[in-house]
């Protein structure tokens, strides 16, 4: 039985697990540096240099979302804890003659098959978090160019650079909006 659990468990954390790693892979953190062939500059440098009055919300964004993970493992921590704690439960009862070895067997499959549904559920809904975090992740990626090919012309134009960056806090809020959406969905559907 030990076995079991500790496999379900490893099961949760991991299927679970995927959205932090999903999200994770397109924050702001890739564009830390920005090369244009002659120096490379971190993103907060361009703030600094060309869009001064958009860095503090991008510090707040990047804050926020790094918070938002943080809490997402410790979520994800209790939930696990609480699933092992069910079971320990169901197996000391057996232990203790409370249940019967066949009851705590079939409370036992009923809490496994909650688990099962809750992975299937959210495994289809990190599938459509992924897809839409590869889109903003793409867009980024796009942005990313455009300021690097700006950086390398001989007269940057500052006005677009401002731009680029301001859209760039766009994008990392939409992400964060994502996580906290898809953050909700998987909480809703979480068994208790």
């Amino acid at each position: 039985m030990k076995k079991i659990v500790s496999l379900t468990l490893l099961l949760i954390m991991l299927i679970v697990g995927t959205t932090t790693a999903t999200a994770q892979e397109s924050d702001g953190e890739q564009l830390a540096n920005i090369s244009d062939g002659r120096v490379s500059r971190t993103i907060e440098d361009l703030f600094d240099e060309y869009n001064p009055s958009e860095k503090q919300t991008y510090l707040d964004i990047k804050s926020e979302h790094a918070e938002f993970h943080e809490n997402r493992k410790g979520i994800r921590l209790e939930a696990v804890q609480n699933y092992a704690a069910k079971m320990s439960e169901i197996s000391g009862q057996v232990a203790d003659g409370t249940l019967t070895p066949a009851e705590g067997k079939e409370q036992l499959k009923v809490l496994r098959s909650e688990i099962k549904s809750f992975i299937e559920e959210a495994k289809a809904i990190i599938e459509q978090k992924k897809a839409e975090a590869q889109g903003i992740k793409d867009e980024i990626v796009t942005l990313k160019d455009s300021i690097r090919d700006e950086l390398k012309k001989d007269e940057v134009v500052a006005s677009k650079v401002a731009a680029y960056l301001e859209e760039l806090n766009t994008l990392l809020q939409e992400h964060l909006d994502m996580d906290y959406h898809y953050a909700e969905l998987i909480d809703e559907i979480s068994p208790s």
